[in-house]
């Protein structure tokens, strides 16, 4: 990338490649990971008090509170993770971890959004949110 490129007024963009289950398995991976570094298991509560999502009323009104749920995770795991996010992002805009470390400011807040975006981050999320329904209805009983 030249000087140039860097100045430009037309943007560069990244995008993703499509989501796949290794991302699933890394994600999860991701996640276990923060929890055990910083040994708070609150992180989990994102998805055992999601009210929100389980209250939602319409189609749409879960689908958002889905979104929210997923930028909140991923913003937590930026903060704690900041390296081995990077390596995963790396991999998902198909650039070396050296080239990710040039790419431009907001480049996370970018694939943050593209993430978010996708059908199997909502699928993902759905399926974490229903599993920990169904554990938290069985601990009831």
């Amino acid at each position: 990338m030249s000087e140039t490129d860097l100045i430009s007024d037309i943007p560069v963009e990244y995008k993703i490649r499509k989501l796949t289950r290794r991302d699933r398995k890394t994600l999860s991976d991701l996640i276990k990971k923060m929890v055990k570094t910083t040994g708070d298991k609150t992180l989990l509560s994102i998805f055992n008090g999601s009210k929100s999502v389980e209250e939602a009323i319409s189609e749409e009104d879960k689908n958002a509170s889905i979104i929210n749920l997923g930028i909140e995770l991923l913003n937590r795991l930026l903060e704690v993770l900041d390296n081995d996010m990077a390596d995963w992002f790396s991999d998902l805009i198909r650039v070396t971890p050296e080239e990710f470390e040039n790419c431009p400011f907001g480049i996370e807040a970018d694939i943050v959004n593209q993430i978010i975006s996708s059908k199997e981050i909502s699928d993902f999320f759905s399926s974490v949110l229903q599993v920990s329904k169904t554990i938290k209805n069985i601990g009831k009983q």
